[in-house]
C-alpha cells in the first residue's frame, strides 16, 4: 500500500475474513499502529458498538477517501467503488425511502460540476 495510514483513517476490507465474520467491503477505523504495515482496525455497528477489533496488514484493506484523487482541466474527478455492500448501506440509510435518491444525494456531496 503506497498511502500513509494514520490513526482514525476509515478503511474497507478487500478480502473476506470468515473466521471473524467479516466480508469484503466492510468499513472499519484504524485505532492503533502495531508494526510496519500492521494496524489495529475496529469494526462498529450502527450504534457505534465495536463488534470486532483485529490486527490487519495493509494488503487486507484500502483507505477510504473524502477528497478527490486528482484535478484535471478544472474539474475534480472522484472515483467511487459501488458494489453490493455500498448499495446495501444506502438502502439501510434510506429507511424505506428510495435508496437511489439517497445515494444520488450523497454522490452530489462528493462531486463538483
Amino acid at each position: 500500500m503506497q498511502d500513509v495510514v494514520k490513526l482514525f483513517d476509515m478503511v474497507a476490507l478487500v478480502v473476506d475474513l470468515p473466521e471473524y465474520n467479516l466480508r469484503r467491503g466492510q468499513v472499519g477505523t484504524v485505532v492503533e499502529y502495531l508494526a510496519p504495515n500492521i494496524f489495529e482496525v475496529e469494526f462498529n455497528d450502527q450504534e457505534g458498538q465495536v463488534y470486532e477489533s483485529l490486527a490487519l496488514s495493509t494488503d487486507k484493506f484500502v483507505l477510504l477517501r473524502r477528497k478527490p484523487a486528482k484535478e484535471t482541466n478544472g474539474k475534480i474527478l472522484v472515483k467511487l467503488l459501488v458494489d453490493a455492500e455500498v448499495v446495501a448501506y444506502f438502502k439501510k440509510q434510506a429507511h424505506g425511502q428510495d435508496y437511489q435518491g439517497v445515494m444520488n444525494e450523497a454522490l452530489k456531496t462528493y462531486s463538483v460540476s
